[in-house]
């Protein structure tokens, strides 16, 4: 009984530390980090295992792709967690952005963005999941149970058409050191060349011009569980 006692406050713990479900932000769009995540195989993962056993690896997809953040700035207030949503093999994560908050970085975001991205596709890999995922910035409606907008179809681009095989692809435009780079505008460009460097550690460019989460850098940092 101890031993359940304690296993339950550990999840309990885990879980409220856990990126929030769907929020209404309303019927206007909103800027945020969109990611769209497919789990590959997943067909014959379907006809191969019991619905116990599929459940069970969509709970470690789920948990892996809503890594808990910890409570610090801007993770600090529940408003500014991710939103992790899963519907069969597919996962998409939203990470609102709020212009009107002066201590909340898109740096910061980015940033979080991608070592959530990393740990969860290194982490898979390590268990035998692949993921294939695009992540992007921009323009999304998210209201009640409706998700949508040019950044969420710009996401679902990157995962369905341009990634291809087991990668996350992060749109061109956020790896761009011009105007272009919608992050570079919002925080200027002295803030994103002093931090960009530890940014980069987390990509890898494609032969193909892609760039790409290198989740190999996972297993320099032995994270895999």
């Amino acid at each position: 009984m101890e031993y359940e006692g304690k296993m339950k406050s550990k999840t309990d713990e885990v879980m409220e530390k856990m990126p929030t479900p769907l929020r209404n932000f309303g019927p206007e769009y909103i800027k945020a980090f969109v990611s769209f995540v497919d789990i590959l195989g997943f067909r014959q993962i379907i006809a191969d295992k019991r619905p116990i056993e599929i459940n069970t690896l969509l709970d470690a997809v789920g948990f892996f792709s809503s890594q808990p953040e910890l409570r610090r700035a801007p993770y600090s207030k529940t408003k500014n967690l991710p939103m992790v949503l899963q519907f069969s093999d597919s996962i998409i994560r939203i990470q609102p952005l709020d212009q009107n908050d002066e201590n909340i970085s898109a740096m910061d975001l980015f940033d979080g963005e991608l070592s959530s991205l990393l740990l969860a596709q290194g982490n898979l890999a390590c268990n035998g999941v692949l993921l294939r995922g695009g992540l992007t910035f921009g323009d999304v409606c998210v209201q009640k149970n409706r998700v949508f907008g040019p950044a969420f179809n710009k996401a679902y681009h990157l995962e369905s058409s341009l990634a291809r095989y087991p990668r996350i692809i992060v749109d061109e435009c956020l790896c761009a050191q011009n105007s272009c780079n919608p992050i570079i505008d919002l925080v200027g460009y002295h803030n994103w060349t002093s931090l960009a460097f530890h940014l980069y550690e987390y990509m890898e460019r494609y032969d193909d011009g892609q760039w790409g989460i290198n989740y190999e850098v996972v297993a320099l940092f032995e994270t895999c569980v």
